[in-house]
């Protein structure tokens, strides 16, 4: 059972396919890498985060900085990693 389910009035978001449980209503670009890649493949990797079914903006790219007000339940990132060569 995750947090979500214990606590009906936790925020749920989905990074790359797996739902995880954030604190606040306010989601960083940072929080989100650190969800997708807990352990970065290598020290010069990039990423690349979409969202959709945000609160405020709905939708777009997230980059270093940047936060984006999420909704209760739903907000789906995508992160997208590449590695410089």
């Amino acid at each position: 059972m995750n947090d979500h389910a214990k606590n009906p009035k936790s925020i749920e978001i989905i990074v790359s396919g797996t739902a995880y449980d954030v604190p606040d209503d306010t989601v960083t670009y940072a929080e989100v890498i650190t969800l997708a890649y807990p352990d970065p493949p290598a020290a010069d990797t990039r990423f690349t985060v979409t969202y959709y079914n945000a609160h405020k903006p709905k939708e777009g790219t997230l980059t270093a900085g940047q936060s984006v007000e999420v909704k209760r339940k739903g907000t789906v990132f995508n992160v997208k990693a590449t590695i410089k060569s």
